[in-house]
């Protein structure tokens, strides 16, 4: 196990790295090589760069660090980090992707990932786990020791994999524990609780909830958590299967998983049989609970932006924020250095799932992902890289991954979420990854110009430019589209396509 931020270490690890470089560059030209230290052989006799571009500042010390102990090790290696804004990393890595010249690791984000993969530009990991990992154990292939729950939570419908993530969140309400605690506020346990908490807070003078409605995502991971929420009593006329047989169904679980949904011929069923209905009563109670807890956003939440948003929770003026898990540790390490010790205070998960009284199977958890939503590392790799430089790139994603290794990072970094590995200490909150999560039903559309036209009609309803019955019209169109389109892309069963049509249910 490598050591992080231990008093040995200099300060400037890739001034570091550059030292060691040039000495190896020296001894190539005395015609010395190197020998790599235990069995690891050295992959080659010049010295190769390896880029790895990402946005998540918080990993980056920390990595060169890892990287600085992976030269050592593979002297002819060096890797170099490059950190990007979230804003410009798709534009960056689109345009590099199609002009061929990709870093050999880009910290994509998911959604991009399954747009640049379907394209073809990135590599199908599953085309190389049965390699081994020579730094775990070189006896077994590499998908053996990499946790299977994360690459079932990446996989694609079709079964390829795309990206490899480096820790996971969870999406739901954050809230400040030491205002609750000061003003004797009880955590919710039922719908009607949290809208009196709600009260009490906006009467004390505090917004209850921080929301930022111009992003798109977080009412979108939201609403699909609604929507999943109130259509579980369903079961079992839906039939929850999964392509993932770890990953099951129940309302005994009130935690959603957005990473599994329902295979698409179940969703194209339901639909076709009206259990699941856009323009129901169904949907309209989902809408009407949303309405309700609106009222307890800023004014304008719609166009809130989201860093201001982010600003009104860390300085107090709001109670409770929506956002990812991934925030907790960042925030903390801020009010740390930004607040004085009387001014700190505490954040935490509403632990508890919500219950509208109207509805006792209505539940609302924290929803489950994986590499968070934009804010978490995960690794991709362009699909042109081939032969020798394709060894090294997973050489060196090999070396990132190993457990041992993994934890060194993840524990000398702000904790972002739960841990890849199960056995790697962390906060109790993110515990509940490590049990099974149901899929959701998935009642969003996945594919982004139909999720951005579902959003925008959304935001009508909330400015009272839509009435619920053209609301439901549209909805319904945009329901219909994603069908279609999942049919033309044949992820539905075309036999069970022709017996609907045919007329047989």
């Amino acid at each position: 196990m490598i050591r992080l931020r231990s008093e040995k270490q200099p300060e400037n690890t890739s001034v570091r790295i550059q030292v060691i470089a040039a000495i190896m560059l020296l001894s190539s030209a005395c015609g010395k090589s190197p020998e790599a230290p235990g069995n690891i052989a050295p992959l080659k006799t010049n010295i190769t760069q390896i880029s790895l571009v990402h946005h998540v500042d918080w990993y980056e010390e920390d990595l060169n660090v890892l990287f600085g102990a992976y030269h050592e090790l593979q002297p002819t290696v060096v890797v170099k980090q490059t950190i990007f804004p979230t804003q410009g990393l798709e534009y960056l890595l689109r345009t590099r992707l199609l002009t061929n010249s990709a870093p050999e690791i880009m910290g994509c984000q998911p959604p991009k990932d399954t747009l640049f993969g379907s394209a073809g530009y990135l590599l199908d990991f599953e085309t190389v786990l049965d390699r081994p990992n020579p730094y775990v154990d070189p006896s077994k292939p590499w998908r053996d020791v990499f946790p299977r729950q994360a690459l079932e939570m990446v996989r694609q419908q079709d079964g390829r994999i795309f990206c490899l993530p480096y820790d996971r969140a969870d999406y739901g309400f954050l809230y400040n524990a030491s205002l609750f605690e000061r003003l004797g506020l009880d955590i919710p346990e039922t719908w009607g609780e949290w809208m009196a908490t709600c009260g009490r807070l906006r009467a004390e003078g505090y917004v209850p909830i921080a929301w930022s409605g111009e992003y798109s995502a977080a009412a979108v991971n939201i609403a699909r958590a609604f929507i999943d929420a109130s259509f579980r009593e369903l079961e079992p006329e839906i039939n929850y299967k999964t392509t993932n047989p770890d990953v099951r169904y129940g309302l005994e679980d009130q935690f959603g998983d957005l990473g599994e949904r329902i295979d698409p011929d179940e969703l194209y069923r339901a639909y076709k049989t009206g259990i699941f209905d856009p323009k129901g009563e169904r949907m309209q109670f989902v809408f009407n609970k949303f309405a309700e807890l609106s009222q307890h956003f800023q004014d304008h939440w719609v166009t809130a932006d989201g860093y201001e948003q982010a600003d009104m929770f860390l300085h107090g003026k709001a109670a409770c924020f929506v956002q990812g898990t991934y925030a907790v540790d960042p925030i903390r390490d801020k009010i740390r250095k930004e607040f004085k010790p009387e001014e700190q205070w505490e954040v935490s998960i509403l632990p508890i799932p919500h219950f509208a009284e109207e509805n006792p199977d209505f539940r609302l958890g924290v929803t489950r992902t994986v590499g968070g939503f934009g804010d978490g590392l995960v690794c991709s790799v362009p699909s042109s890289l081939k032969g020798e430089r394709l060894d090294i790139t997973l050489d060196v994603l090999h070396y990132m991954f190993a457990p041992e290794n993994y934890r060194a990072v993840y524990e000398g970094s702000p904790k972002v979420g739960a841990p890849l590995y199960e056995d790697i200490p962390c906060d109790p909150g993110f515990k509940r990854f490590w049990d099974r999560a149901p899929a959701i039903l998935g009642l969003v559309p996945t594919e982004r110009q139909l999720q951005d036209e579902w959003y925008l009609h959304f935001q009508a309803y909330f400015l009272g430019r839509l009435t619920w019955e053209e609301l439901a019209d549209r909805l319904d169109h945009v329901y219909e589209e994603w069908l279609t389109r999942l049919v033309r892309k044949r992820q539905v069963d075309p036999r069970l396509v022709e017996a609907f049509e045919g007329g047989v249910s």
